[in-house]
């Protein structure tokens, strides 16, 4: 057999109450019958529905192969097979074409041989007409499947975005050519910035240094193709401390130089924040030193191991990280823009990539040998979290944070912000390991057999992480102000700020725990700022559809205070979008998942609601696509 004999194609037909049943045909194109003794590898989660004709079997979270079983029967040249497969996110959509799939060939005695990729087909979907994913319209009440039409084209000339919270400007315009500058930093000024233009002159009056750029960017935006500027004057504060965008370089690595694009687009629209996610299961992203082992071998994924495939990549190695003096460009840069970085690095859970990168390596003791814990993480993961028992996964940590820091310190720039992740560690981690068990928070009378024991002693290590990841932050690097993911709030205090991503309609707990105790927090709602979701329901549509559809206009009409019914109690400190890379495989990708979607969230980063109507605010899109054009980007149109 060869890789070129087997043809793949999903067909989707309709069944029953307007369920739609996916198949997987299977065709040989090939000279000879296709017996027994081979593998088909996939990386996206495959699983047939009756396994009498294939064993699926996973070798770590989602990747995995189907082996043809003692029923297969020879398949003749020119002859198919359909084996029915359980829907997924993808359902409707042509990502569900991209499995990664590649074939292995078994011998006699066991052994493996790499035959290559199988030929495959375009899908044939079914319209996707209605939600497929059932939950979503529970997650996000009043969910919109598709866009609305563009409203009609207004003047827009003088808009600014975000929008300022006071404008006058008239009709009258002078020449930049004629106009001196000047600029005067006043801290005692009330406002962050004002901008005044009049025939003899353009005035910044700005609390700080940043404040004057942000004023700067405002007078790019109401520059004219003829170089004229409107008279008039702009007083502007923001109303959030945090306006922020997250980034996942972890599933999919993306380099400094796209990164410097992005934080471009950003600085024109006052973000002032950049969360980059540098771990996660798929990969570890950022050299650090005296730790080859993160980038040599977490930084890589490939068939062979030991980081395997995921999310429809194939066989070929897939790598990428951040070298020590890419990363402290990218915090020079970022400083120039007055956008501050914030590295995340994730524990306990989705550690997998870390964990595998020390496999081979006898320097740190990151799992318990005795433990026998039983536990899948979301992302299928049956081995992703870092033991918090043991003592050289803090030494670990605390060798990252110190030569994180020390990048800072050559970029010459405070490490202000650093995030520890803390979400989605999988129940039943560490419950029976001896390593855990001999802490002293572990109480001795827990019985690991009743569920609310089970709760009480996650809840205890958990806590027990969080104040040895704090100690360590303040010893390493003290007055830097760590953050997680909203989880962890139910284990950590006030000392840290935490983002709530959980969707219009996602469970409370967490979030009613933050409100209660006036801990700080920033709004991430996955309903309306994860730009990895798809635009609008459509089979061409990219994006990873398991919380929304969300478009542009929903960003905009997006009131972040009303969400969740919070009050004027809540510690909000801002705003926050997410891109996850699961689905992002380019730098267009990244490009089209951010613009325009990315004007919207800086608005409401802002501003809590709009000062500007949405046919004046997409009028202004239209300029500043030209303007995201030129810097090298490529927005949605």
């Amino acid at each position: 057999m060869i890789a070129s004999d087997l043809f793949l194609k999903f067909i989707e037909t309709q069944g029953s109450d307007a369920e739609v049943l996916t198949s997987l045909e299977i065709k040989n194109v090939g000279k000879t019958p296709i017996e027994r003794g081979w593998r088909l590898y996939f990386s996206l989660g495959l699983t047939p529905l009756d396994e009498s004709l294939f064993m699926r079997v996973l070798v770590d979270g989602r990747y995995g192969y189907l082996e043809p079983t003692s029923n297969w029967q020879p398949l003749a040249p020119g002859d198919t097979r359909q084996i029915q497969v359980e829907n997924w996110l993808f359902s409707g959509m042509h990502y569900l074409d991209r499995q990664g799939f590649f074939l292995t060939e078994i011998d006699d005695a066991g052994g493996e041989t790499f035959l290559g990729e199988p030929r495959k087909g375009s899908p044939d979907l079914q319209p996707l007409t209605v939600i497929r994913n059932a939950s979503i319209p529970a997650m996000t009440p009043g969910v919109r499947t598709c866009e609305n039409p563009p409203p009609p084209s207004v003047p827009a000339a003088n808009t600014i975005i975000p929008s300022p919270r006071d404008s006058t400007l008239s009709g009258e315009t002078a020449s930049v050519d004629v106009l001196e500058t000047t600029r005067t930093i006043d801290p005692e000024l009330q406002d962050a910035y004002q901008l005044e233009i009049t025939k003899t002159g353009i005035a910044i009056t700005a609390q700080s240094e940043a404040d004057a750029f942000l004023a700067e960017q405002s007078l790019q935006q109401l520059r004219t193709d003829t170089m004229e500027l409107p008279l008039g004057k702009v007083v502007d504060s923001p109303g959030f401390e945090h306006r922020a965008l997250f980034i996942d370089i972890a599933r999919h690595f993306h380099n400094g130089a796209q990164l410097k694009k992005v934080i471009n687009a950003m600085a024109r629209y006052k973000m002032n924040r950049l969360q980059l996610g540098i771990s996660n299961d798929e990969g570890w992203r950022l050299q650090i030193s005296d730790l080859p082992e993160l980038t040599d071998i977490g930084a890589k994924r490939s068939w062979r191991g030991p980081l395997y495939p995921s999310w429809g990549d194939g066989p070929e190695e897939v790598a990428g990280f951040l070298k020590r003096d890419e990363f402290i460009d990218l915090l020079q840069f970022a400083a120039t823009k007055h956008i501050t970085i914030i590295p995340e690095f994730n524990l306990p859970g989705h550690a997998n990539a870390l964990l595998r990168s020390f496999d081979a390596a006898d320097r740190f003791e990151l799992i318990d040998p005795n433990d026998t814990s039983e536990y899948r993480s979301a992302q299928g993961y049956k081995r992703n979290v870092l033991n918090v028992g043991m003592p050289d996964s803090y030494r670990l940590a605390e060798h990252i944070i110190a030569d994180i820091k020390a990048m800072y310190d050559e970029a010459a720039l405070p490490i202000s912000l650093l995030h520890l992740g803390g979400d989605e560690v999988p129940n039943g981690a560490w419950l029976q390991s001896p390593a855990c068990h001999s802490l002293p928070v572990w109480q001795l009378n827990w019985d690991m057999t009743e569920p609310e024991d089970q709760a009480a002693a996650t809840a205890t290590l958990m806590a027990y992480h969080y104040e040895q990841m704090l100690r360590i932050v303040e010893r390493v690097s003290p007055g830097t102000q760590t953050g997680f993911w909203h989880e962890m709030a139910l284990h950590g205090d006030a000392r840290s700020y935490y983002n709530v991503w959980l969707t219009d309609a996602g469970d409370r707990a967490a979030l009613d725990h933050i409100l209660k105790n006036r801990m700080r927090f920033v709004i991430s709602n996955a309903s309306h700022l994860y730009l990895d979701m798809p635009y609008a329901m459509a089979a061409d549509e990219p994006g990873l559809p398991w919380a929304n559809y969300i478009d542009t206009e929903d960003i905009f009409r997006f009131d972040p205070l009303k969400t969740w019914d919070l009050d004027d109690s809540a510690e909000v400190i801002g705003i926050q979008a997410q891109l996850w890379t699961e689905t992002v495989l380019t730098e267009a990708l990244m490009d089209y998942h951010l613009f325009p979607r990315l004007l919207a969230v800086a608005e409401r980063g802002w501003n809590q609601t709009g000062k500007v109507d949405w046919a004046e605010f997409h009028s202004t899109m239209d300029r500043e696509t030209r303007w995201l054009g030129n810097l090298g980007l490529k927005p949605r149109q």
